[in-house]
């Protein structure tokens, strides 16, 4: 035990130093989810993407005969070449991160190329463009598979659930009978609209290759339509360029997607406390199941803590908290300002945050198990008291001026008695009580909790049926 201790230690040793929590904790280097968001969102990645774009953009003006076809591949080889060591070793020197990515690459090009690295483009020319990327690529390759895969798992538990009977509840109480099936195809189609906002917002994600103040003046002295080598660029690159930027790209389409990728996780942050809410012992309609050695309580050993369903909803708090700093960011002074330098670093995390919530929620709909018979239990402990809303009705179609203070009262007498709202009305001497006893809808309630889901089936396979495809359909297309 001693020696497989040592070894465990040596092998995270590594966390222990970190100083954000998403790292040392959450996204553990090494871990599945580390695994599939470092290509886009570590700091070697922004630079593995900046090189990409550096090469397009040498590419677009070896296009026009600005710079030799030599230089072009050069600059190609080197961007193929440099690592994020390198652009480090020089950052340490100059202070600047996109001095230090050029000063590596033309540390790799022949004399003759230098000159043209980097050639009439600025520091955000380059870093908007490839964070535009790489959050294009993050969205599409993880995110929203992430999202598809686990909205499909709650489409099947809708579909199990489908005529699983449960109590509504609104303002904590017990209001009118549904399906569980039911109150889960609403989070079904929530987050399908969250990943189609996603979706949305990725496409308005634009770069450019504009220069210092976004009019292409330098450019323009050497090409007769310098617009050309930006669309050339960006064209290769598969990104759209903006109608007209300053120095930056306009800031809205970030905003509009944080936004996005926020509300999704907003919407498992209200699923898990739902969930958390029906893991209570005194509701007890359902369980989250442990994973692996878990313990439920540090001082409680019977407890069983739904752990992950409050882990999402703290996911949920910093998010929402961080969501604040791409609306600061909407403000640059005149066509730029450093405002944004260090602020606009942290808007990734966003993205990090993300998919922990996901993944988390994730491990919540694998693990969960449903009491059916406690739903059961529940729904029927009130009695018929849910039925309150069609007798209301029922007698205020018989013309029962005050409808409302007439069920509150046979409620009242009805517990006085011993007896439900329905066998209080059956037994009322007021004229329109006994009609309202008769009236068909009445009678078919009377045959029990089955008969008073309104369309709850309908509309949960309906809302499966609906966002199935969809959900399979950007699997498909992160998966290619």
């Amino acid at each position: 035990m001693p020696e497989q201790r040592d070894e465990f230690r040596q092998s995270t040793e590594w966390r222990w130093q970190e100083l954000s929590p998403l790292a040392s904790r959450y996204v553990a280097q090494g871990s599945r989810l580390h695994k599939l968001l470092a290509p886009y969102l570590s700091a070697e990645s922004n630079i593995r993407y900046c090189l990409s774009v550096e090469a397009a953009f040498a590419r677009a003006l070896g296009k026009q005969g600005i710079i030799p076809a030599q230089a072009v591949r050069e600059i190609i080889r080197a961007c193929a070449l440099v690592t994020a060591a390198d652009v480090d070793a020089f950052e340490r020197t100059h202070g600047h991160q996109t001095i230090a990515l050029v000063e590596a690459i033309r540390f790799v090009v022949n004399d003759q190329a230098k000159p043209y690295v980097h050639l009439f483009a600025t520091s955000s020319d380059i870093q908007d463009t490839a964070l535009a990327l790489r959050l294009r690529d993050l969205c599409t390759d993880v995110l929203i598979p992430l999202i598809s895969e686990l909205t499909i798992s709650l489409c099947a538990l809708c579909i199990e659930h489908s005529e699983t009977l449960q109590i509504g509840r609104t303002h904590g109480q017990h209001a009118q009978p549904i399906t569980f099936g039911f109150s889960l195809a609403l989070f079904v189609d929530r987050l399908g609209n969250r990943l189609e906002r996603i979706a949305e917002s990725v496409k308005r994600l634009h770069g450019t290759f504009s220069g210092p103040v976004g009019a292409f003046n330098s450019l323009s002295l050497f090409c007769e339509d310098a617009t050309i080598i930006e669309h050339d660029a960006l064209r290769e690159l598969g990104i759209e360029t903006e109608t007209i930027s300053s120095q930056i790209v306009q800031p809205e389409a970030l905003l509009d997607l944080a936004c996005a990728v926020v509300s999704c996780v907003g919407v498992l942050a209200n699923l898990a406390d739902d969930w958390r809410h029906l893991t209570r012992t005194e509701i007890d309609e359902m369980k989250i199941e442990f994973r692996g050695m878990d313990k439920g309580s540090s001082a409680m050993p019977h407890k069983n803590n739904p752990w992950v369903l409050e882990h999402v909803k703290s996911l949920w708090k910093v998010a929402h908290a961080m969501v604040s700093i791409p609306f600061s960011d909407q403000i640059s002074e005149h066509q730029r300002d450093l405002t944004n330098s260090a602020s606009k670093r942290f808007v990734e995390e966003l993205f990090t945050i993300c998919a922990c919530a996901i993944d988390s929620a994730s491990e919540a709909v694998r693990g969960v198990k449903v009491n059916r018979e406690q739903m059961l239990k529940n729904l029927h402990c009130a009695g018929d008291q849910a039925y309150s809303e069609p007798v209301k009705i029922a007698l205020a179609l018989l013309g029962d001026p005050d409808p409302d203070y007439t069920v509150r009262e046979l409620l009242r007498s009805g517990r006085e008695a011993g007896d439900g709202l329905l066998e209080a009305l059956r037994l009322s001497e007021e004229g329109r009580c006994k009609q309202a006893a008769t009236h068909p809808v009445i009678v078919r309630l009377s045959t029990g909790n089955d008969s008073f889901i309104g369309r709850s089936q309908e509309i949960t396979q309906a809302v499966c049926e609906k966002w199935l495809p969809v959900l399979e359909s950007h699997l498909q297309s992160g998966a290619t």
